[in-house]
């Protein structure tokens, strides 16, 4: 039978180690982004499904790419899954559909999400805010 892991007291972890980690994990994923993300704060709505589906949720983009965004929702998107999230900016509103790559809830009610596009994005992006 496997032994749990043994707790450590808070005293005891190294913040600077774990802020080098932290960094190192962001460096990590901005080398296998595609695209420069733009920071921003558009509206979106994210419709289950295909959007065939109900509205599960508004809120904003944080920062949008051509193959991705991030945003704040009050839902937690299911991880894997497939949304239409849609997206109202200066340049245009689209819609589009999307699939949840992470989930992260931030305060009560509120969900960080990392957003892959599953179809070209058409809108302009935003200058840099």
């Amino acid at each position: 039978m496997p032994q749990p892991s043994p707790v450590v007291p808070v005293s005891q972890i190294d913040l600077e180690h774990l802020e080098r980690i932290e960094e190192q994990a962001l460096d990590d994923v901005r080398k296998i982004r595609r695209h420069e993300r733009r920071s921003t704060w558009l509206q979106v709505a994210l419709t289950e499904g295909w959007g065939e589906g109900r509205t599960v949720g508004t809120g904003y983009i944080r920062n949008l790419s051509l193959g991705g965004c991030r945003s704040f929702v009050p839902v937690a998107p299911e991880v894997g899954e497939t949304y239409v999230l849609s997206i109202q900016s200066k340049s245009g509103d689209q819609a589009l559909r999307a699939r949840c790559l992470r989930c992260t809830l931030v305060s009560e009610g509120v969900f960080d999400s990392g957003w892959e596009f599953q179809e070209a994005l058409t809108i302009d992006l935003p200058a840099e805010e």
